[in-house]
């Protein structure tokens, strides 16, 4: 059992330095992803036109972006009005572009999403809102006008507030009574 699993430690060691020198080879060589012509990988930069950087650029490998971004780097090293015009938006377009991490949040569409969302959390609070109100039980005694104008007779006949309240000379607002 002990030998099985050391020849699978070794098997994964092995994989693991044999992937670290294809990542090592990837990078040294930045026109190529793969060393293999036929692999699905595989995409030659260097041959790969410059007009299609902005339909292409966002399905590439981060490898495949990477070498596109250095061949475009040393495009610019040149004088700038030599650049034909697809070579400027290009790169322009991995300058500022929406790829990576100016891609945007929220894409065409998500708005109607939203506001269905909301409307329907709404409509949703508004229908629990009046079924809890169905079995509340009825208002209090307190709140019919004759008891709240029997407590304003109660706080007058107690003088209670004399200076600006219920009690004070000239009083003209209406005290407790807050129903129709």
């Amino acid at each position: 059992m002990s030998r099985a699993l050391s020849a699978t430690q070794k098997s994964v060691a092995t994989a693991s330095r044999m992937t670290s020198r294809r990542y090592a080879s990837a990078v040294a060589t930045p026109s190529t992803t793969s060393t293999l012509p036929n692999s699905e990988a595989y995409l030659d930069i260097a041959k790969v036109p410059i007009a299609s950087v902005e339909v292409a650029f966002n399905s590439w490998t981060k490898t495949q972006q990477k070498a596109m971004i250095e061949r475009i780097a040393e495009l610019q090293k040149q004088d700038w009005k030599t650049l034909s015009l697809e070579e400027k938006r290009a790169a322009f377009y991995v300058s500022f572009g929406p790829h990576s991490a100016r891609t945007p949040y929220s894409l065409p569409g998500d708005s109607t999403k939203v506001v269905f969302g909301v409307a329907s959390a709404l409509g949703l609070s508004a229908a629990l809102f009046a079924f809890i109100r169905s079995f509340s039980q009825e208002t209090p005694r307190t709140m019919n006008p004759e008891w709240q104008e029997a407590t304003n007779e109660y706080l007058r006949e107690q003088k209670a507030n004399p200076i600006s309240g219920i009690s004070s000379e000239g009083y003209q607002g209406k005290g407790f009574v807050t129903t129709k």
